[in-house]
């Protein structure tokens, strides 16, 4: 009788969970929105202050580089930027996001 009690929550807690396809066994979706966008892209969002020729020029200097592997120029990273004023909710489902800003604090993180 005291083992009948966790094996019990054991058996609930097996009907209940995820699937290995990513649907519960109630047919429910995952809870997070699928991403979009592909493993090498990046969108930078800048703020007004930050969207300069500078930013733009130190952003594609340390992102824009080629494979050196390659027998062809192929970049690594395909960069988009994107004003903060014009980023919108659809955009933050985008993979990989970078919002940039100016903090006057030393440790801002």
């Amino acid at each position: 009788m005291k083992f009948l009690n966790p094996l019990l929550l054991v058996l609930v807690l097996l009907c209940i969970s995820c699937s290995g396809d990513g649907e519960s066994s109630f047919g429910l979706s995952n809870v997070l929105p699928s991403s979009t966008g592909s493993a090498d892209e990046l969108m930078f969002i800048l703020p007004d202050n930050l969207n300069s020729s500078s930013t733009k020029k130190a952003i594609n200097q340390a992102f824009k580089k080629s494979y050196r592997i390659l027998p062809q120029e192929e970049t690594i990273f395909n960069i988009s930027k994107v004003d903060f004023s014009a980023a919108n909710s659809l955009m933050y489902r985008f993979r990989n996001i970078v919002l940039m800003a100016v903090s006057n604090q030393e440790n801002a993180f």
